[in-house]
């Protein structure tokens, strides 16, 4: 058992002879500063002890732990002193001798010991909530005077006398009798001392009181600047920078050019020995064209003329009295300047030629800005010379028209020509009205078939003997006209739909030598003016392929379609499809979330060029994304015919090739950023991510064949690998080692779940295709019913942990907002199930169930970042 202290001093005093007086002094600040970490321990303890427990809160038991508390810390400092008693004749110590880093180790060790395993759970992980419960807490014990400060510097002095074995702390000295003691005291240097500067209440002991000498915010000292004066150490600053006479200053004159800084006190002796120098910055600025050489000659006149000019005490003052005096002496001269040939082939005298003779020449590409001038000059000509102006006028549109029809000839080729000839004679034969026959117009405008233009997204084309004989319609679009010429059968719109389904099957043969032929119209065939929205109210109500004709003269840009243009735009539309923007979003979300979160557990360590960085990572998971979507549209080009018709490899949009060629820029891409951007370990996940993506589609193995191996692999690379890899990336950003976060492991399993579920359902809409290729998934096996509850119970198992977590540990998740979120996706998911179930599982009903499940899985990342 080891020896109590009281045992150990009355020993040495039987040594010595007899007994001893003690000086009981100790260092304040030291014992003050010990008794501060009591409250902040105390809490840490109390909200440690009762985390997750519903029925206990900190306040209840904050006073059986204060009182175990106590008897701890007095156990250990006198083990401690045993100890180190015990180990005096051997080797030194190697801990802390500072008696405050002892105690404050006794404290966290108390501290570690009431942790109950859900606060020990959030510790690892280190919980901002955590952090702030207990701050709080123990804020709330200050305010309330649960632990006085009296009564904690009593302990703290105990426990410093026990552990201060060096006597950094407190006065060792011990004397035989009481007048010894209290003449030392007198002396000591651990007595008590206040502050002897005015204003001032630091209380500190006897060593410490130089040190707190120099920095005493209330002590008297000379200004730091020299001057006079002797101002407080706090009001230092203000002095120097507001009222000290030494204090650096712009001259007066500083507006106009004079860059000296001097003394406060000393800026009118500065303005006397310069007046010469401030009256030619003076100068300068009137006359801003003259050289230094003509105004040397002004500035000595005026100073002869004038002896106030020492008087003037800025630079308005001065340039007042100058002018004045300036006025009396009459303008002054300026020598023309000689520009030398060094000056004239400087690059702005080269511009000023180099314009001059563009005016000169008479080119084609300025002759219609000469005819605009012209014509603004024409304007603002005075009203006594109107005939003059209205014949320059009439000129000008001449000018215009001859320029318009000088570009026609110049853009267009001997093909353009003849399409820039019917677009004129169609445009004759609009402004005449409806009189002349659809016979007339067709022979006007023989000249050469227009563009056919098929676009198609939902069925793929067969070529058809009957589509010979299908009739079309020619749309001329006009850009500022208000109306459109339409070719429109006499008959009914059901003729007009029953021709736009035969127009189905019309593309083969827009891809042939029939495409180069001209398509002459029928004779009962006539034209109308019709709306925008009219006539698009009867090519969309068909539900079926639009067939458009497109004319194809081109006179312009901006009045014709560019089918260069229309090809690109086809193509981007195609490859925005071949990405599957929903998995695109899901993605996005997912790693902008998990960085947020990151960032908002680490303010202090947010810089702008992180952003950089995040954009870089944001890309390479898009590109992983394109890949693993893309090779998987590749090597089911068979199934999606079926039930993805609308992709674009199995509309017929976007070529095999072409997919291949995207897939591998993608995987090659996301290489590069991750591989130059993270390090090794973020690009050794990437890749893995990519082979399991691999696997799952690209034969022999062809993992999705299996149902477990396929909703693995998804629910690992959606999953775990995404938020598991984002989250770490972020942490190496911000230059911390990987940590698990409470809120980041929440995340991670409930998106795995959720993943899980995904694989799943999504079979779900493909059921019909699935089994015609003999593909064996849950939904085939099981139905679509039982596939479909068994995803909404695994959901629904999702938000109840999410719940009850945030009711067992209310110090790491944000309940008010938590719960309540979680049970309006809950019941929102209920409601989904129970429409699909109404509906009697059709695949309407199936699609809108699995699009619902998307927004759910949307709606928790967009949620996380504030739970």
């Amino acid at each position: 058992m080891d020896p109590p202290v009281s045992d150990l001093e009355s020993i040495e005093d039987q040594k010595e002879g007899g007994p001893s007086f003690h000086c009981d002094l100790y260092d304040t600040q030291v014992v003050h500063k010990i008794a501060q970490v009591f409250l902040p321990g105390l809490a840490t303890a109390c909200v440690d002890n009762t985390t997750g427990d519903i029925f206990r809160s900190p306040g209840s038991v904050a006073a059986d732990i204060r009182k175990e508390m106590i008897e701890y810390l007095t156990r250990r400092s006198e083990t401690f002193v045993a100890e180190h008693i015990v180990l005096q004749g051997g080797s030194e110590i190697e801990a802390s001798h500072d008696p405050f880093d002892i105690i404050s180790d006794f404290i966290d060790d108390f501290a570690t010991s009431k942790r109950n395993l859900f606060s020990r759970v959030s510790g690892w992980m280190l919980s901002e909530r955590r952090e702030d419960n207990i701050d709080d807490f123990a804020q709330e014990m200050e305010i309330s005077g649960f632990w006085l400060t009296d009564h904690r510097e009593g302990i703290a002095q105990t426990l410093l006398k026990n552990v201060d074995f060096k006597s950094s702390a407190h006065c060792e000295m011990k004397f035989q009798t009481e007048g010894e003691l209290a003449e030392h005291a007198m002396n000591c240097g651990y007595r008590t001392m206040n502050c002897e500067n005015e204003g001032c209440t630091a209380v500190f002991c006897a060593n410490q009181m130089e040190n707190h000498d120099s920095v005493c915010p209330f002590k008297i000292i000379p200004c730091e600047q020299n001057c006079s004066e002797s101002i407080m150490r706090r009001d230092m600053d203000r002095h120097c920078i507001t009222v000290c006479p030494m204090k650096l200053v712009n001259c007066p004159f500083h507006s106009v050019g004079c860059l000296s800084d001097v003394h406060q006190c000393e800026v009118q002796q500065h303005h006397l020995d310069n007046v010469s120098s401030h009256l030619m910055y003076i100068l300068r600025s009137i006359y801003k064209e003259a050289s230094l050489d003509d105004l040397k000659p002004r500035a000595e006149q005026i100073q002869q003329l004038s002896t106030r000019l020492s008087e003037a005490r800025n630079a308005r003052s001065l340039t007042n009295l100058v002018k004045e005096i300036d006025g009396k002496l009459g303008p002054l001269e300026i020598k023309p300047k000689i520009v030398t040939d060094s000056e004239s082939d400087k690059p702005e005298n080269t511009e000023k030629k180099a314009l001059e003779e563009a005016e000169i020449k008479e080119k084609p590409e300025t002759s219609n800005l000469k005819a605009v001038t012209l014509e603004q000059t024409a304007r603002e000509a005075p009203e006594d010379k109107l005939v003059s102006k209205e014949v320059d006028a009439a000129m000008v549109k001449e000018a215009a028209k001859k320029v318009s029809e000088a570009e026609i000839a110049d853009n267009v080729n001997e093909e353009g020509e003849l399409k820039a000839q019917k677009l004129l004679e169609i445009g004759e034969f609009i402004k005449e009205g409806d009189n002349n026959s659809a016979d007339d117009l067709s022979e006007r405008t023989e000249t050469k078939a227009p563009e056919v233009v098929v676009m198609d997204e939902a069925r793929e084309e067969e070529d058809s003997v009957e589509t010979k004989d299908t009739r079309t319609y020619e749309t001329i679009r006009e850009t500022e006209a208000p109306s459109r010429i339409v070719m429109e059968t006499e008959k009914d719109e059901e003729t007009m739909n029953s021709r736009a389904r035969a127009s189905d099957e019309a593309e083969a043969l827009s891809k042939s030598s029939q495409a180069g032929k001209f398509i002459s119209l029928p004779r009962d065939v006539r034209f109308t003016s019709l709306s925008t929205s009219r006539m698009r109210s009867k090519f969309v109500s068909t539900n079926y392929r639009k067939i458009s004709i497109r004319a194809c003269s081109q006179v312009g840009a901006a009045e014709s379609d560019d089918p260069v243009l229309d090809r690109i735009a086809r193509f981007q539309n195609a490859c925005w499809r071949f990405l599957r923007p929903h998995t695109i979003r899901g993605t996005a979300l997912g790693s902008t979330a998990l960085v947020t979160r990151a960032l908002i557990e680490n303010t202090h360590l947010i810089k702008w060029s992180l952003v950089l960085k995040a954009l870089s990572g944001l890309l390479a998971l898009i590109c992983g994304n394109g890949y693993i979507v893309g090779i998987n549209q590749i090597y089911d080009i068979g199934i999606d015919k079926v039930n993805k018709p609308y992709l674009p490899i199995a509309a017929g949009d976007l070529s095999v090739q072409s997919a291949w060629l995207l897939v591998i820029f993608f995987a090659i891409a996301g290489l590069l950023v991750v591989g130059f951007n993270f390090g090794p370990f973020i690009t050794s996940l990437y890749s893995l991510g990519l082979f399991l993506g691999t696997i799952y589609s690209v034969p022999p193995l062809r993992m999705k064949r299996f149902p477990v191996a396929a909703f693995l692999i998804i629910a690992t690379v959606r999953g775990f690998l995404l938020n598991f890899g984002v989250y770490h990336a972020t942490r190496a950003a911000l230059g911390l080692p990987f940590q698990w976060s409470a809120p980041v492991a929440f995340i991670t399993s409930f998106v795995t779940l959720f993943a899980l579920v995904i694989a799943i359902t999504k079979d779900l809409p493909d059921v019909e295709g699935d089994r015609k290729f003999q593909i064996s998934t849950l939904a085939t096996k099981l139905g679509v019913r039982n596939i479909a509850f068994l995803g909404s119970g695994l959901l629904l198992v999702n938000y109840v942990s999410a719940i009850s977590l945030a009711f067992y540990m209310p110090q790491v998740f944000r309940g008010s907002l938590m719960i309540p979120a979680h049970v309006i996706l809950a019941s929102g998911l209920i409601f989904q199930t129970w429409v699909l179930e109404k509906a009697n599982y059709t695949k309407e009903a199936i699609s809108g169930y699995y699009r619902f499940i998307w927004n759910l899985f949307y709606a928790e990342y967009l949620l996380f970042p504030f739970l």
